[in-house]
C-alpha cells in the first residue's frame, strides 16, 4: 500500500508483478521496490531472498548485479509513547525483538542520520527512536505497555527481521516509518506498510526514496 506512492513519486507506472517492480534510475542510482509478507516470519525469508539475490553466481549470459550499498526500511508504525505523536516520522537508531529472547539490532548511523537531515530540511516532524517487532500486532495498552518498558519507543512487526537479513548480508539499513497510531488507541485495522530499499550506486542517496530499493510490507501496528 504504502510503496505504491512512492514508486510513483519516482515515476513508476505499473508493477512488473504483485510484489516487484523496477528497477527504474534515479540520479545515478537504481530504484527496485519489493513487498513482503505480513510478520517477522515472511519479513526475514522475503528480505534474506533479496538481500542476497544479488550475491549469488548468476548462469552464464546473465550479468551479476551489485551488491546494494543500503537499506531503508519504510512504511507504518505504531508509538508507544506519548513523545512521538501520531504523523511523525520515526528514524529507528536500534530495533528490538520480542522473540529471540530480547535480541536488538542497530541501524546504520550515516543512513540514519541521511534520512533524518533530509526529513529536516523538508520540515517533516521526525525522531530517532527505539523500535521494537512483535510477532502479532499489538492491540491494548497493556501490551505496549509492555514493550515499552523494554525501552523501545515504536513498535512494528517486521523490521528487526529485515535489519538483521541486511546485516547478514554485509548491507548498511535502517528504518523510517509513519506513527499511525498512539499509545492509547489501535492501529487501523487496514494499515499496511512498506520496507525496505537497497541502494544501488556510488554513493547512499541523500534524497529520500532516490537510489534505494524499496521492498514492501502488509499489515501492521
Amino acid at each position: 500500500m504504502e510503496a505504491d506512492p512512492v514508486a510513483r513519486l519516482l515515476g513508476v507506472s505499473r508493477w512488473n508483478s504483485p510484489s516487484h517492480t523496477g528497477p527504474i534510475t534515479a540520479g545515478p542510482n537504481q530504484v527496485e521496490f519489493f513487498i513482503t509478507g505480513l510478520g517477522p516470519k515472511r519479513a526475514k525469508k522475503s528480505a534474506t531472498e533479496i538481500m542476497l539475490h544479488d550475491q549469488e553466481p548468476q548462469p552464464a549470459g546473465h550479468p551479476q548485479r551489485p551488491k546494494p550499498e543500503g537499506a531503508i526500511a519504510i512504511g507504518l508504525c505504531g508509538s508507544l509513547t506519548d513523545s512521538l505523536p501520531e504523523t511523525a516520522i520515526a528514524v529507528y537508531s536500534n530495533c528490538l525483538s520480542a522473540m529471540n529472547g530480547g535480541s536488538s539490532c542497530p541501524s546504520s548511523p550515516e543512513l540514519s542520520a541521511r534520512i533524518t537531515a533530509l526529513l529536516n530540511t523538508q520540515e517533516v516532524p521526525c525522531s530517532s527512536a527505539v523500535g521494537i517487532t512483535s510477532p502479532r500486532i499489538v492491540i491494548t495498552k497493556d501490551d505496549k505497555l509492555g514493550l515499552a518498558r523494554a525501552g523501545a519507543q515504536v513498535v512494528d512487526m517486521e523490521s528487526d527481521a529485515i535489519l538483521s537479513a541486511a546485516r547478514q548480508a554485509g548491507v548498511p539499513a535502517t528504518v523510517g516509518v509513519h506513527v499511525t497510531a498512539g499509545p492509547a488507541r489501535a492501529a487501523p485495522p487496514s494499515a499496511r506498510r512498506t520496507l525496505g530499499c537497497r541502494l544501488i550506486g556510488s554513493n547512499v542517496s541523500t534524497r529520500f526514496g532516490t537510489g534505494a530499493r524499496l521492498v514492501g510490507k502488509s499489515p501492521d501496528n
